[in-house]
């Protein structure tokens, strides 16, 4: 089953990191840097 899941957060790293951890547990992750972004994806 997956779950959507949209993450949001300036640093690049730290992101990805949490999203491959996030992903492995069974989310579908999408990825934002910002709000402004993370709002077009809604």
């Amino acid at each position: 089953m997956h779950f959507p899941l949209l993450l949001i957060d300036d640093e690049v790293k730290l992101r990805s990191l949490l999203a491959r951890i996030l992903e492995r547990e069974g989310y579908e992750v999408k990825q934002a840097g910002d709000f402004k972004t993370a709002l077009k994806m809604l």
